[in-house]
């Protein structure tokens, strides 16, 4: 039988922060997870089944064994049926919620640090706030949810549905979203480094300004995160590149006329006789340019050369 809100309820109460408290005596606290306590007066203070246990001059009932016992950290919810479920905040760091029914559930500030949410239905949840660091959401399903500045930082999206999302302000440096359903999705302001978008449905999705670019898998965009990107061939014609980092990119045959470089470290990028650059390519780098050889072959390349930068030949392209 599915696990359901009824089943788990006991273990959503936020904890207790004590480090703005100094006295607690002769309260009363029930399944709480107690922090920070070290300087806060206890006694008299009852604590039914709360951890951790033997704080000084507290009354301690039925205490709580080990963290799992007073939060879902790590509780095994699969296939659980949590549809509309109230878990704002809720800790369930590393909790097992593959297939598990979330829809319309409001889940504002949860901590799901390394939770497994493949095939999970989350569509027309809140998560917003939400800490999804790590977390595995291969294939879930998050139409219409509420992520907005939500940390997604290398959390596993692979063929996750986001249609109509909205990941404003998301944090999603170095997430896989390849395959990912991003139709009609919010991403404004939302951080991309180092994101995986390849074969991602990007249809319609809405974006901070236009000076924002996908290209294949890349955010190309204002301070990205573009080392070693493979951008071979890539029309970046105009794109805003400020203060981006493309040490070691591949571009040769990339076409950067018009591109704002102000600032960008190109260090080691490799470039080809086709790549076409901005007329203040030397003042936006900072880059002198001058004569080199090959880097391959060692032959002298009468070509202009940009120091710093990894150059082949045409014999070597």
């Amino acid at each position: 039988m599915a696990i359901t809100y009824h089943d788990i309820k006991y273990k959503l109460q936020p904890p207790l922060d004590c480090s703005e408290i100094k006295d607690l005596r002769g309260q009363h606290f029930h399944n709480r997870l107690i922090t920070n306590y070290e300087n806060t007066d206890f006694a008299g203070c009852v604590l039914l089944h709360c951890y951790p246990n033997g704080i000084p001059n507290s009354i301690e009932v039925n205490p709580a064994q080990s963290e799992k016992d007073v939060t879902l950290k790590g509780a095994d919810l699969r296939e659980a049926n949590l549809s509309g479920a109230i878990l704002e905040g809720a800790i369930l760091e590393g909790a097992i919620l593959e297939g598990a029914k979330l829809y319309g559930a409001d889940l504002k500030g949860a901590k799901l640090e390394g939770a497994n949410l493949s095939g999970a239905d989350l569509e027309g949840a809140d998560l917003s706030g939400a800490t999804l660091q790590g977390a595995d959401l291969i294939g879930a399903i998050l139409e219409r949810a509420d992520l907005k500045g939500a940390d997604l930082t290398e959390a596993d999206l692979e063929g996750a549905d986001l249609e109509g999302a909205n990941l404003s302000i998301a944090d999603l440096i170095g997430a896989d979203l390849t395959g990912a359903n991003l139709q009609k999705a919010n991403l404004q302001n939302a951080n991309l480094g180092g994101a995986n978008l390849q074969k991602a449905n990007l249809q319609g999705a809405l974006v901070s300004d236009q000076s924002l670019t996908i290209y294949g898998a890349y955010y190309i965009g204002p301070n990205s995160n573009l080392q070693r990107a493979i951008l071979s061939g890539a029309d970046l014609q105009g794109a805003d590149l400020r203060e981006a980092d493309l040490q070691g990119a591949d571009l040769r045959e990339a076409d950067l006329e018009g591109a704002d470089l102000k600032g960008a470290n190109i260090s080691f990028a490799v470039l080809s006789r086709e790549t076409k650059y901005p007329k203040n390519f030397e003042e936006l780098t900072g880059f002198n340019k001058i004569r080199k050889m090959c880097h391959l072959c060692m032959d002298v390349y009468d070509a202009e050369f940009v120091r710093g930068i990894e150059f082949y030949c045409e014999d070597c392209d």
